[in-house]
Formats: C-alpha cells, structure tokens, sequence
C-alpha cells in the first residue's frame, strides 16, 4: 500500500525498480501516517511499551485515533526496519512489549535536528514578515 506521492509519483515508484537499499525502506516506513508518532510515543514514555499502551498514549484530545489494525501494521513496518524490537512472554494472557532499537534513537535525534532548523526558519519568517 502505497500513499505518499513524491513529485506525483507513487513512493515505491521514486526509488528505481533496482534499488531497494535503506533509502526505499525509510520512505516506505515513515510515508504511513503513525511512524513517527510511534517512535515518539516510545521516547517519550520510556522506549518501552505494549501494544494497548501505544495505542491509549497516541489518543489525542479531540484528534484522530489510530486503529488496532493500524498500529499494527504500523509497528510491523517499524520492526521490519529494525526501528521497533518487539518481544513475546510466553505468559497467559500473552505479553508482547515494543522497545526501541539503537538505530530508531539515530532517527529521532536525526528528526528532532530537522524539526529544530525548520522551526527556526519558519520562526525567523514569522518575525520579518509584514503585518
């Protein structure tokens, strides 16, 4: 399932048939709507939670709620790029818990350096702009 458009092109389409490097992935990851809202949730709420947890912590006053079926196919794309660890408890009823890995605080860090220069350019265009 594809949903983002990069210059009017699907995002499996912007990488070329041929590739299917680290690239490709990250679009293809953070082009579904809740990845990055999961692995901040998972900072902020001490990189270790399960599902039904995940799920309560991205309910936002008022907003949009993600569906079961959502974050799970959320959190399966995560895994699959090794942004997400998720461990099983053989335990009745079963426990599943989702951490974050070393490489997904890369991201976040990574994220919250882009986040701080495009605030700060949207701030300064903010400040010179006429009234």
């Amino acid at each position: 399932m594809t949903t983002l458009l990069l210059d009017g092109q699907p995002a499996d389409t912007c990488c070329p048939s041929t590739a299917s490097g680290p690239e490709c992935a990250a679009v293809e990851v953070f082009a579904q709507k809740w990845s990055v809202c999961v692995l901040y949730t998972l900072q902020r709420l001490g990189g270790t939670l399960r599902f039904r947890a995940i799920q309560r912590a991205l309910r936002p006053s008022g907003g949009h709620v993600v569906s079961a079926r959502m974050l799970a196919i959320t959190l399966r794309a995560l895994e699959a790029a090794q942004l997400v660890t998720r461990t099983t408890y053989e335990v009745s009823p079963p426990r599943v818990d989702y951490a974050l890995t070393p490489k997904a605080c890369t991201v976040l860090q990574t994220l919250e350096a882009l986040h701080a220069q495009l605030g700060a350019g949207c701030h300064d265009a903010e400040t010179t702009s006429p009234s």
